[in-house]
Parts: structure tokens; sequence; C-alpha cells
């Protein structure tokens, strides 16, 4: 938590709004959330690098681990169709990192995932 406290002083100082700021937060949160469930099945200190760019139109965020390798941009959406008794616990919040965000790319470099976020720097209405 103290890693996405700093992310949204900096965004802040970047002049993001609380719109934008909401979206970083939220993608980081459920991005890194998922690398602590899911890339490590071992009890080694394993390091979380998260980095902020700022570009003219859109905040960039990047996530990079030494966890087990996992597409992000390739998960399945979750079918809004099915009952609650269908339905298994979570799938959403990849889901809805891809739609409040302006891209999500994915690379394995080496032993590392690496994963990229936009924010737009306005945030476009969610109606």
């Amino acid at each position: 938590m103290a890693a996405i406290e700093e992310l949204d002083a900096c965004l802040a100082l970047w002049g993001a709004d609380a719109a934008a700021r909401y979206r970083a937060r939220f993608a980081v949160e459920e991005l890194g959330t998922n690398i602590i469930k899911y890339a490590y099945d071992d009890q080694a200190e394993h390091t979380i690098w998260l980095k902020a760019d700022d570009a003219p139109d859109v905040f960039w965020l990047y996530l990079e681990d030494d966890g087990h390798e996992f597409n992000p941009c390739q998960s399945s959406e979750p079918n809004p169709d099915l009952s609650l008794q269908d339905r298994k616990p979570g799938g959403w919040g990849l889901s809805l990192v891809r739609r409040l965000s302006a891209g999500l790319d994915y690379e394995r470099r080496g032993d590392r995932n690496c994963v990229c976020v936009g924010v737009p720097r306005v945030s476009p209405s969610l109606e």
C-alpha cells in the first residue's frame, strides 16, 4: 500500500485529476494483488517493481515481477450473463483494468513479467 500511496502523491504532483488517480490506484492494486496471490509458489523473497512516467495525454504505469509467466492481456472476460450460482468468485479485476485504462501491454523479458498500463490524464466519462 505504501507504493500505491507514493504513486498517488506523484500523480497528484503531475496534475492528475481525482479520476485518473483512482484508475491508477485501482490498476496497480489489482495487478499487484494478482502478482502476490498467483505469481509465486515458494517462500523466497520477491520484489515487485513499480514505475510511473508522465506523458502528455497519459500516465504510464509499469509493474515488473519475477513470478510465473502470466499475460493479463490474454485473460478471458467474465460472462456477465451467468447466474450467481454458476459464477466463480473473482475474474472481474483484470477486465475492469482493461476497461478503465488507455491500454494494457505485456512482455516476458527473460524470467520477468513486464506489464504496462496507460491511465488517461483526463479520464473519459464512465457513462
